[in-house]
Parts: C-alpha cells; structure tokens; sequence
C-alpha cells in the first residue's frame, strides 16, 4: 500500500514539473500606448529577458505590427520572428527588451467616439491626441 502511495505521488509530481518549467520569458516592466488622431497607436513596451536564454517569445498588443524595432538595454538591434500573437527575439545576452511599433487594432471607432481597448501585464501609461478627453475605463488603476 505505502509503495502504490508514493507510485501516485510521484506521478502527480511529474504531471506538474512541465507546468514549472513552461514559465514566461520575459517580465513585462513598462508600457506606453500613444494614441493619434487618425486611431493608430504607437507601442512602446518594455520588459526583462532572462540573458541565458538564445531566443524569447513575448506576447505582443494588437494583431499588425507596423515599423517594428526591438532593441536590447544598450540600444542595440535584435532579430526577431514574427509569430501568432507577438514575436521571437534573438536575445541572447540581452537583460532588457525595448519594443516599439505601430498598430491600428488597439482602437474603434463609433461615430465622433473612439474607443481603445488592451488589457495589459504592466501598468499602462496612455497618452491621447490633444483635446481629446476620457469617458469612461471599464477597470480603473
């Protein structure tokens, strides 16, 4: 009996250690969405590479992105994939990832209103197009 107990234990331990090491890539530390009047967006987000892993995956805002440039803590390019929801960056060595792009499909727009809608890891620094003004946030900070 005590050897069928420990058969299932370890069992349910090897069911869980994939879970532990499937763990995100990156930490996201900073975002900012700059919103202009014509709708499109400009991205900047930061977040924490781990500097021994040879490539990241990190989840992107938006399903098009347009001038894409990511760039490590020094300024430095890096390659990078594009894939379903974000990208693969080459980022080994790399303790910081800058990404910035463009994209039109964080807004709506319904008659003279526009509407933004993400929902983001990290605290959300948002800037509108002047005289713009703010009417409503379904979660406030």
């Amino acid at each position: 009996m005590k050897q069928k107990n420990i058969l299932v234990l370890l069992i349910v331990f090897s069911l869980c250690f994939p879970v532990a090491l499937a763990q995100e890539d990156v930490i996201p530390l900073s975002l900012e969405v700059k919103v202009y009047p014509d709708g499109s967006t400009l991205v900047k987000y930061i977040v924490e590479s781990d500097p021994t892993k040879v490539r990241v995956d990190v989840d992107l805002f938006g399903e098009t992105y347009n001038n894409l440039v990511i760039r490590n803590e020094d300024g430095l390019p890096l390659g990078f994939t594009r894939r379903g929801s974000g990208v693969t960056v080459d980022s080994i060595g790399a303790l910081e990832l800058r990404i910035v792009y463009t994209t039109s499909d964080l807004t709506s727009k319904d008659g003279p209103i526009w509407n933004i809608s993400l929902t983001s890891p990290t605290s959300i620094v948002l800037i509108l197009p002047e005289g713009a003004g703010l009417f409503g946030m379904s979660d406030i900070p």
